[in-house]
């Protein structure tokens, strides 16, 4: 069971670092979910429901943070004491933020009966994916150098990736619904 002294990955037995073993991560996520779920403590003599309620609850949300690359490294910025807030973070890069407008805007002028559409859906979705590694690898080696500044702005830019896959995601719903 977690204390409040420790991390979420000392609770999973993982080691603290970005790059996590996700399969490890699961396996133990559903062991000790087993273990704390409250119906296989219920009625157990001394042990507080509500308690174990909020361990459930805890571990849940620990799990989501470490199966979360964006989350995850914005959990390993709390652990260095670095308050990263997504919604007051910006990019000071404007050829950074013309291109992801651009690709947005490509995104947005796909049309149902543009014949490669499938192929331009699955170009935008791996770029998004290829800057989401990226941007993982360089909050990794920005963490590992205790440069706060260079992880936070790789944060907000793996942020991007991950809006931008699910952006195509969107389109490409809104394209089967026609």
């Amino acid at each position: 069971m977690s204390t409040s002294s420790q991390t979420h990955f000392e609770w999973f037995s993982l080691p603290k670092s970005f790059d996590v073993d996700l399969q490890k991560l699961r396996s133990n996520y559903l062991e000790l979910q087993k273990e704390l779920h409250p119906d296989k403590v219920a009625g157990k003599d001394g042990v507080d429901q509500n308690q174990v309620v909020r361990l459930n609850t805890q571990l849940n949300d620990a799990y989501d943070k470490l199966n979360d690359p964006v989350k995850r490294a914005i959990y390993l910025l709390e652990l260095e004491g670095i308050s990263y807030d997504p919604d007051r973070q910006t990019q000071d890069d404007p050829v950074y933020l013309m291109e992801q407008l651009e690709i947005r805007e490509g995104l947005g002028d796909l049309s149902a009966e543009q014949a490669d559409l499938d192929r331009e859906l699955e170009r935008i979705r791996d770029y998004s994916m290829s800057q989401m590694e990226k941007y993982s690898a360089e909050f990794q080696v920005a963490h590992q150098n205790t440069d706060w500044s260079a992880a936070s702005v790789a944060v907000g830019r793996m942020m991007f990736a991950g809006k931008l896959a699910r952006d195509v995601n969107e389109r490409e719903e809104e394209f089967l619904d026609l």
